[in-house]
This record gives structure tokens, sequence and C-alpha cells, in this order.
């Protein structure tokens, strides 16, 4: 019996470590990776994504020239922001930034119209 709830609890806890990114926090040298998506209102599919101190994203436009923004900062505290309209300046709908340091955090979302179209898709 012992045994059982051993290896279920080990099972659980490898399914939970299996999820889509992985983080690593308590230094200056942590790191995210992995990706997240979601579609807007208007039909764009949109994704940031991270590794290491790389942190990129991918936009496919919709039915309307949405602005994107997006948000990053490193472990070292370095913070960087860009936005831009996903039709009329699309050269920067599929790019990346490398950081100094590992990637802390990063935020990616649409607005049309001045109000948010979209959720926020974070790593």
């Amino acid at each position: 019996m012992r045994i059982r709830k051993t290896l279920a609890t080990l099972a659980i806890a490898t399914a939970v470590t299996v999820g889509v990114g992985i983080a690593t926090a308590g230094t200056a040298s942590a790191s995210d990776s992995g990706s997240d998506s979601a579609t807007s209102s208007t039909g764009a599919w949109y994704q940031v994504y991270a590794n290491g101190p790389t942190v990129g994203w991918f936009v496919t436009p919709g039915n309307t020239d949405e602005r994107f923004w997006l948000t990053a900062a490193d472990t070292c505290g370095h913070t960087y922001s860009w936005n831009w309209n996903d039709v009329t300046e699309s050269q920067w709908n599929n790019a990346h930034w490398q950081f100094q340091c590992n990637l802390s955090w990063a935020h990616l979302y649409p607005t049309n119209n001045g109000s948010q179209s979209g959720r926020t898709v974070s790593r």
C-alpha cells in the first residue's frame, strides 16, 4: 500500500512538472522557457515564447490592423517594450530579442480601437 501511494505521488509530481514551460528561480541565471498563444477578437493569432535570454513572438494578422504590445524583462533588471500594428508594420510580426541575461518574464497582447482585444499571453 505504501509503495502504491509513493508511486501515485511521484506520478502526480511528474505530471505537474511536465507543463508547457519550465521556470527555474533563485539566482540571476534563472530562466524561463516555453510559449503561450491566443487569438484576438478580430481573428489575429499571436504567441510569445522564451528560451534562456531570448524572447520571441509570432503574430498572424486578423481582420483589422491591431496594435500589439510586448514588454519583457531579464533577470538582471533590463526591461524593454515594443508595439507595432500587425498589418501596416507586419515586418515586426515574427521577431525575437536577445537579452543580456536570461529572460525573467514577457507579456504580449493586442488592442483594437484603444481597447484590449485579446488576453495577455505570458512567459
